[in-house]
């Protein structure tokens, strides 16, 4: 899961934004979804190669 540091059990709580001009925060947010999202593309490209790869060797 994206909120969840590594190796604790429990999700983080939700960031709030005291101001609506506290942009720190909120990019560094937006930075964390990314990567988030950017991996979990990867992860399914990844195993949509695998099983192409392991169709067509099925097929043989």
């Amino acid at each position: 899961m994206c909120s969840t540091p590594r190796g604790s059990g429990k999700s983080r709580p939700a960031e709030r934004f005291h101001e609506e001009t506290d942009y720190a925060s909120y990019s560094a947010m937006l930075r964390r979804a990314s990567r988030c999202m950017d991996r979990k593309d990867r992860q399914q490209e990844a195993q949509r190669k695998r099983d192409r790869e392991h169709e067509e060797s099925s097929q043989e």
